[in-house]
C-alpha cells in the first residue's frame, strides 16, 4: 500500500496537481483513506458472512462520525487497528443478533453508554494531541451527534426497532472505546 501511495503522490507532484511540499500530507491522507475503505469493505464482508449486511452498514453510518469526534482507543500499529476493528465489528454484530434489545435493561445500558460518551469525549490519541480549540469543537460535535443518534433511536424504535438496535450498539461500542482510551491515557 505504501508503494502505491508514494507512486500516486509522485505522479501528482509531477503533473502539478499537488506541490512537493504537500506530498507527505497527501500521502498520509491517501493512506488513511485506503485504510478506511478497507475497513468499510471488511465490515460489509463480515456483515454478508453473518447475513447482516444492512445492520453492519447502519452500525458504521452511526459509529464512524461519532468516533471521529469522540475519539477513544487507538491501536499502536495499523495492522493491530485492523485486527481490533474486525473483532469489534464481529462483536457488535453478534450483540445485535444475539441480545434481546426490547427491554428496560437495554435502554439503561445505552443511556449509561451515552453518558460516558457525553461526559468523557473527546479522548485524544497520544500520538495526535488536541489543542484547546479542537477539544471544544470535538466535544460539541460529539455531543450533537450523540443527541442526534438518540433522537434517531427514539424515532426508529416505533418505525423499525432493528435500526434502533444498530444505533444503540454504535453508542455502546463507542463508550467501550472511550473507556479503553481513557485507561490508556491514565497509564501514560
Amino acid at each position: 500500500m505504501r508503494l502505491v501511495k508514494i507512486s500516486i503522490a509522485d505522479r501528482f507532484v509531477k503533473h502539478g496537481i499537488i506541490t512537493s511540499d504537500d506530498k507527505e500530507l497527501f500521502s498520509y491522507g491517501l493512506q488513511q483513506g485506503l485504510v478506511l475503505l478497507l475497513n468499510i469493505f471488511t465490515t460489509v464482508i463480515i456483515g454478508f458472512a453473518f447475513g447482516m449486511v444492512w445492520q453492519s452498514v447502519v452500525f458504521l453510518i452511526a459509529y464512524i462520525p461519532l468516533r471521529s469526534y469522540a475519539g477513544g482507543y487507538h491501536a499502536k500499529t495499523q495492522i493491530r487497528c485492523y485486527i481490533f476493528s474486525v473483532l469489534l465489528i464481529i462483536t457488535a454484530l453478534l450483540g445485535i443478533w444475539l441480545l434481546s434489545w426490547i427491554n428496560l435493561g437495554s435502554i439503561l445500558i445505552v443511556l449509561f453508554s451515552g453518558g460516558i460518551v457525553y461526559i468523557k469525549a473527546p479522548i485524544e490519541d497520544p500520538n495526535k494531541p488536541l489543542n484547546q480549540l479542537e477539544k471544544i469543537v470535538f466535544r460539541r460535535n460529539s455531543r450533537v451527534l450523540l443527541l442526534i443518534l438518540f433522537g434517531m433511536i427514539f424515532l426508529f424504535w416505533f418505525i423499525n426497532a432493528s435500526i434502533s438496535v444498530c444505533l444503540m450498539m454504535a453508542i455502546i461500542t463507542l463508550s467501550f472505546m472511550i473507556l479503553l482510551g481513557s485507561k490508556r491515557l491514565i497509564k501514560q
